[in-house]
């Protein structure tokens, strides 16, 4: 059954030139609507063609992924029936997770906001652990350069 979808998917005659032109012109148009929540600009001429909406950019999504990474979705499954794992299968795996992630914020939007969340919630850190992570990092550039220090004198060995 997985063969014969990835035969409609992905047919012999079309050149990896041509899907590559389809995926840029799919995905110069989902940057350009996700402009505005990305940055906070109000930018209403991306309002004015619905770009910003979530069904139209999963309309837009769903061919880059499907039709135009198919061949990693097909290497990536040769891989699982060898019981191996390649960068296809890491692709595959990353783009689909997003991708279903997104399929669901879209489809159920009220999941995540009815439980106090952000759809995109994953993207933010606490800011107490960047901060003891940037000390941590200024204090130490460098594991094998950082020495014990106590009070000024240094307790290791030169």
């Amino acid at each position: 059954m997985l063969k014969k979808l990835f035969d409609v998917l992905l047919p012999q005659n079309v050149t990896i030139l041509e899907m590559s032109i389809v995926g840029a012109i799919l995905s110069t148009l989902l940057v350009l609507g996700s402009i505005s929540a990305m940055t906070g600009l109000n930018l209403p001429w991306i309002r004015t063609l619905w770009l910003d909406k979530s069904w139209v950019q999963l309309v837009l999504a769903t061919p880059v992924l499907l039709w135009c990474g198919a061949d990693f979705f097909k290497n990536a499954w040769k891989a699982f029936k060898r019981h191996t794992a390649t960068m296809d299968t890491l692709v595959a795996m990353g783009t689909g997770a997003a991708y279903f992630y997104s399929l669901f914020a879209t489809v159920f939007p009220g999941f995540f906001t009815d439980a106090g969340l952000m759809p995109d919630v994953y993207y933010q850190l606490p800011k107490k652990r960047i901060r003891q992570k940037h000390h941590f990092l200024m204090a130490t550039p460098y594991p094998s350069m950082a020495k014990s220090h106590k009070g000024g004198t240094h307790q290791g060995k030169e």
